[in-house]
């Protein structure tokens, strides 16, 4: 007894179902891996927001803290409190206590009452170093935290650090993620269906409806020994296995015919084949091509990359000089204001000398008197401090040679003593280090003003001094001497000189190189001194150089002409 034959299984059925299978498999992945992409976007973007706020809230702080600014860190941290999905900005001591919280008025406030499940991390990042960032709940919600760690003058010298905190609320972020999420899966399920309905049509069309012909040819062949198809509009693999069948029965009794066509078919075989290791030896040469393409590419983006290095400090340059611009011109309208305020109050005083009590009392508690005394210091330090800052905008504009500043007459004593205005915190030690103020002795000779570029001398002169200070730090009895003399025809010469511990050769050899330095991550750029050097020796024509005896000391002079004749 024979076995029946399996079940017949329309080929519609299979290949619908096949492609079914094959695109929901693709579906599915593309909306996992939009999933993905989507959630790495969104944890990148909160990254990236919270170290934004927090490198810049460092950066902040390491001026004003040392200035003593306390409450313009603060319009600082609450600035960037009021940005969208930011919950708590702060900026917090060695000892754990606030410095200033955008939530929080209370100054020198333990964190640990605020946030006590935050505080393991903050000592953490406070003890090593490192960046803390973590996703946690907050209150009830969903929320992003990074805890930066940075030294300053005022936290000492014995390696404690603060840190500054930001708190970013994550469910508005993973809300509208979520909408994306949505948007785009229903997009790509949409796009999918069509993709299968359109695939079904054309299969149906291009390919089973003429088999299904086929199928019905074969069948009708078997009893009438003829093979009769009508392929219709349709024009292609099975129209060809359909002209092949109708040759079959028609040259079924001739054998050699069918031998020549087996012989013709192995030589398409061949020919196949050659064409296949013909394109195989193609596509190495392509990878070969490739492979040296990108090792040339890779030549050429590290020489853009010193190329590109101008551009982008011109580029930073330009970025401080418009909000240091808006600070500079506004402190001249504060102090106007101050002094017609002062005015007014004078005025009030000599009309009604006696006063309320409420006034005088008022009068007595804000400290009218120092408040009127302070405030022309007060001005003065602060223009100082943004005369500086578009100074150091000037010298990087220099030293990128996009721009450069005006010649004028200058009288060289000035521009030292501003200077060492702008330090005195430094000078005086106002870190609780525990060390007495650096002396300063001035050996100032009769020199007569020189025409120079002002602005760029004023950089060097602080470059200089702020590394004899850095020099000193770990000294008592620091000196720094300033000494200044005619070189009568030649031009003038000033001397810079600490009694610190000295400069190595091996350092010294290198000490004028861009981006070197000895100081600690986060301490020096390394652009000082090379900055110090273009401007003396490329735009003043002059010389920079050392002289320096370990144990002893180190001496930096810099000898410039009376008159820059010729442009840089």
């Amino acid at each position: 007894m024979s076995s029946s034959p399996p079940p017949f299984k329309p080929i519609v059925s299979q290949i619908l179902l096949g492609f079914g299978i094959s695109l929901a498999v693709v579906g599915f992945g593309t909306l996992w891996m939009n999933h993905l992409l989507i959630r790495s976007n969104l944890d990148r973007q909160v990254k990236r927001r919270a170290e934004s706020i927090t490198r810049t809230l460092q950066l902040s702080s390491e001026g004003l803290i040392e200035l003593g600014y306390i409450s313009m860190l603060e319009r600082v941290v609450t600035n960037y409190g009021a940005l969208p999905d930011v919950t708590e900005v702060a900026i917090i001591n060695p000892d754990g206590k606030t410095i200033t919280h955008n939530l929080v008025t209370q100054i020198n406030r333990p964190f640990a009452e605020i946030h006590p499940m935050l505080m393991d991390s903050v000592e953490l990042a406070s003890e090593t170093g490192e960046v803390q960032s973590q996703h946690l709940r907050l209150n009830g919600r969903s929320v992003f935290v990074e805890i930066l760690p940075f030294s300053n003058l005022m936290f000492g010298v014995d390696g404690r650090r603060g840190v500054a905190i930001a708190i970013i609320d994550l469910e508005p972020m993973q809300a509208e993620a979520r909408r994306a999420l949505i948007i785009s899966s229903l997009i790509i399920s949409s796009g999918i269906l069509i993709i299968l309905v359109i695939l079904g049509i054309l299969i149906h069309r291009i390919i089973l409806a003429p088999l299904s012909k086929l199928n019905i040819a074969l069948e009708a062949s078997q009893n009438s020994g003829d093979f009769i198809f009508s392929p219709g509009k349709i024009n292609n693999e099975i129209t060809f296995v359909a002209k092949t069948f109708k040759e079959i029965f028609q040259q079924l009794a001739s054998y050699e015919v069918l031998e020549k066509e087996i012989q013709q078919r192995k030589e398409v075989e061949i020919a196949l084949r050659d064409s296949e290791a013909k394109e195989r030896q193609k596509a190495d040469e392509l990878a070969t091509a490739i492979t040296k393409l990108q090792e040339t590419q890779i030549q050429l983006i590290q020489t853009e990359k010193m190329s590109s290095l101008g551009q982008m400090v011109a580029g930073l340059a330009h970025e401080i000089n418009n909000p240091v611009n808006y600070i500079h011109n506004n402190l001249l309208y504060a102090k106007q204001y101050l002094i017609d305020l002062l005015k007014l109050v004078h005025a009030y005083q000599q009309d009604f000398p006696d006063g309320t009590e409420k006034i005088n009392q008022l009068l007595e508690e804000t400290e009218f008197d120092f408040i009127e005394k302070d405030a022309e210091k007060l001005f003065k330090s602060v223009s100082h401090g943004s005369d500086r800052i578009r100074e150091l905008v000037v010298s990087l504009q220099n030293f990128s040679r996009l721009d450069q500043s005006a010649k004028k007459l200058v009288k060289l004593h000035e521009g030292i003593d501003s200077t060492l205005l702008i330090l005195k915190n430094r000078l005086e030690r106002l870190d609780n280090s525990g060390l007495n103020g650096i002396k300063i002795i001035k050996n100032y000779n009769a020199i007569p003003a020189i025409t120079c570029y002002a602005s760029q001398l004023n950089q060097v002169f602080m470059n200089l001094l702020s590394n004899a200070i850095d020099a000193l730090s770990k000294k008592n009895e620091a000196v720094i001497t300033i000494s200044t003399q005619s070189l009568e025809q030649d031009g003038v010469r000033i001397t810079i000189e600490d009694n610190g511990s000295g400069i190595k050769q091996e350092i010294g050899d290198r000490l004028f190189d861009p981006f070197f330095t000895t100081k600690e991550v986060g301490q020096g750029t390394g652009l000082g001194l090379s900055i110090s050097y273009k401007i003396i020796v490329e735009q003043h024509k002059g010389k920079l150089y050392y002289d320096s005896v370990i144990g002893k000391g180190t001496k930096f002079i810099i000898e410039i002409p009376y008159n820059v004749n010729n442009n840089p």
